[in-house]
């Protein structure tokens, strides 16, 4: 084989190769791209995730279309009731799951799973879910006795950031008006699902039963018990005298 015959095959060689990588090249990069629509495709939605996430104590999911759509959880010895309000409850409309400590606490929660990068919200869902922050109970000491709550899920994120859990007035205060709001700017707020739960059970989470009374019912107390209830009301002073 002559020198010349030599580099000519060398060149065919180098061109065969070039067109191998290519082509494996295109073929991995479809595959990669169906895989990527497959699963995008089968990605759950807000309503599986309300499902998947209320589970018995035997870890069973709930299954859609069953009644009753509720699950009953133990921990710590602490009954707790979970229960599925989806689009079927005019009383709790704006909220997905209804929980409640037996008889002692409850709290509402709507679930929003990030969509491209970011968490779309209802501002009319919002506000609705806003109604029973009534039930709020003002506690410097724990911060988070309140009914009303939104369950963040990224399913990109990894699997102790997945779920962020915050309160109603802590979103829409992150939101300020708007009505979205990327997975970065909300990833460093709330609590964790694990963390929700504990906090539950340590009466750290949700709001009890018993709500403020009223005037009414302070006068009805006092009248049928005989005494005299009073208020002291701390303000700043007016300057009109």
């Amino acid at each position: 084989m002559s020198e010349g015959d030599y580099s000519q095959e060398m060149d065919l060689s180098y061109h065969n190769m070039a067109w191998l990588v290519e082509s494996f090249a295109r073929s991995w990069s479809q595959r990669v791209r169906r895989l990527r629509e497959k699963i995008q495709g089968e990605r759950s939605n807000e309503v599986d995730r309300i499902y998947n996430e209320v589970t018995d104590q035997a870890n069973r999911i709930v299954v859609k279309h069953e009644k009753p759509e509720e699950a009953m959880i133990e921990i710590y010895g602490v009954r707790i009731k979970k229960t599925i309000v989806h689009s079927k409850s005019e009383k709790y409309n704006g909220a997905d799951v209804y929980i409640e400590v037996e008889d002692q606490k409850f709290a509402l929660v709507q679930f929003k799973l990030q969509n491209g990068g970011r968490f779309q919200f209802d501002t009319q869902q919002l506000s609705r879910l806003s109604v029973w922050c009534d039930y709020c109970v003002q506690d410097r000491n724990r911060p988070l006795p309140c009914p009303s709550f939104v369950w963040l899920i990224d399913d990109f994120s990894s699997y102790h950031d997945k779920h962020r859990i915050l309160k109603l007035c802590q979103l829409q205060n992150l939101l300020a008006g708007r009505n979205s709001a990327s997975v970065e700017e909300l990833g460093d707020y709330g609590i964790t699902r694990s963390a929700f739960k504990e906090l539950l059970v340590k009466c750290w989470v949700g709001a009890p039963f018993q709500r403020k009374p009223t005037v009414q019912e302070l006068l009805d107390y006092s009248q049928s018990l005989r005494r005299l209830v009073v208020a002291f009301i701390v303000s700043r002073a007016s300057d009109n005298r």
